[in-house]
């Protein structure tokens, strides 16, 4: 039983009709193209003259694009439209793409087209016209929210309803619980896709939105879960569950290695037993096997999801698994790739962090001490103080010694921990291809300015 501790607030709607009427008569207001039609206002893509309701973000974004048809429309242009004012991941506006292509079908990737680096061009004629009519029969129900009230459970459970008002599911199958093992399953029906969809998006909206990056990771995890308890199909739910166990491995947040290690694993292959060609299901893959250690093997997964142009971020672990396995000349040259596309990007702190190294281990001119230098961007996996410490040991490579001398005094002021920790403490990598070049320009210089 729900208590009065609880607000709960149900928005129930008996077809998409009852909710759109007063858009659908407003003719001139439907974009049509090749023969689609798309209601911004409603969030109705005609497709066959069937209509698909598409996510509020996603709609926004096929609406911008259509409204700027025919000319280069950049990610930033896009992030500054459909999200004014807030920060957010590439990956929410990277699932929008994906969502709209896979609405249009086999005319997706044409019509909706990247430019890498750069942007997306809608390559279509629009005009505006009428609305297709909408017959009562293909009415499509809309999914409500049961949303908590501030400062108790932060869970809102998705109920489906049907088209004549009635609950399509018990409320108690909406409650937590634990994903399917990766076998058979029967295939979802359309209500049970839709919860998930919606589980899946308020999910990501929660990573777009306040609170630290670990706080979010946490607090999405759980619609992840649900979503692809919903639909055991939704490689992208599985996925997004791998990727939250997976960063906080990598940010150094987890409270328990080994759970998160092993549901990263389990995650990684619901997402591939799902489907083993969504690069998102590619990149659970590959960075399951990294947190493995496994970084040969993650290497083709990574470029087989980067082929993507979507995934950034597997693009720049391209290079970062090449920098582990010791081969830091091969390394640079995707994660400058990454970081002249993506500057913006939410990781792109990280990956600077790794293109610093590989310079460093590179023996390139600077060593990439600029690229180490806490002034710059913060938002990276690494502490400041080991920030530095990086930093000092390419001074010294550069032949800075006194310069070199001042960042360690000020690491022992701040941060004396960095320093009582063996230098060989800090490697990323126990490949010995990647120690061996670690010895000799990271340890190396630093044991010559007296530590140990």
């Amino acid at each position: 039983m729900i208590t009065d501790r609880v607000q709960i607030r149900f928005m129930l709607h008996r077809g998409i009709d009852s909710r759109f009427s007063k858009y659908m008569s407003k003719g001139p207001s439907i974009l049509l193209f090749e023969g689609y039609a798309f209601d911004p206002a409603a969030g109705l893509l005609w497709v066959n003259g069937a209509p698909l309701t598409l996510r509020p973000k996603a709609a926004d974004v096929l609406g911008h694009l259509l409204r700027h048809a025919g000319t280069l429309v950049t990610r930033q242009d896009l992030l500054d439209a459909v999200w004014p004012g807030i920060a957010v991941v590439d990956d929410g506006l990277t699932q929008c793409v994906t969502d709209i292509r896979q609405a249009l079908g086999p005319d997706g990737p044409r019509l909706l087209r990247t430019v890498r680096g750069r942007g997306y061009i809608f390559a279509a004629s629009v005009t505006q016209g009428a609305a297709p009519s909408l017959p009562r029969a293909s009415r499509v129900p809309l999914l409500p929210l049961l949303v908590a009230a501030p400062g108790h459970s932060r869970m809102v459970w998705t109920v489906a309803v049907l088209a004549l008002g009635t609950l399509a599911f018990p409320l108690a199958a909406l409650m937590p619980r634990p994903a399917p093992a990766p076998v058979a399953v029967p295939m979802p029906t359309p209500d049970a896709r839709l919860v998930a969809h919606r589980l899946l998006e308020h999910g990501l909206t929660i990573q777009r939105g306040p609170g630290t990056f670990e706080e979010r990771l946490r607090s999405s995890l759980p619609f992840f879960r649900d979503a692809f308890a919903s639909d055991p199909t939704n490689a992208a739910a599985a996925a997004e569950a791998a990727f939250v166990h997976g960063n906080l491995l990598t940010v150094r947040g987890s409270t328990n290695i080994a759970f998160d290690r092993a549901e990263l694993d389990r995650y990684a292959d619901l997402a591939m037993a799902a489907n083993a060609a969504d690069p998102k299901a590619l990149n659970a893959r590959a960075i399951a096997l990294r947190h493995a250690g496994r970084y040969a093997e993650a290497l083709p997964f990574y470029r087989l999801a980067g082929a993507d142009p979507e995934r950034a971020s597997a693009r720049a672990n391209v290079g970062l698994m090449l920098l582990l396995l010791g081969d830091p000349d091969a390394a640079i040259e995707p994660l400058r790739g990454v970081l002249a596309e993506s500057p913006r990007h939410v990781f792109a702190g990280t990956w600077r962090l790794y293109l610093a190294l590989a310079e460093l281990l590179a023996g390139r001119p600077g060593f990439g001490e600029a690229l180490f230098d806490p002034a710059g961007p913060t938002r990276a996996f690494m502490p400041r103080g080991e920030r530095l410490l990086y930093r000092a040991a390419a001074l010294a490579m550069d032949g800075q010694e006194d310069a070199a001398r001042e960042v360690l005094a000020e690491i022992q002021r701040r941060w004396p921990d960095v320093l009582a920790r063996p230098l060989r403490d800090h490697a990323m990598s126990a490949e010995p291809a990647f120690l061996a070049l670690y010895d000799e320009r990271f340890v190396a210089p630093l044991m010559r300015l007296g530590l140990r």
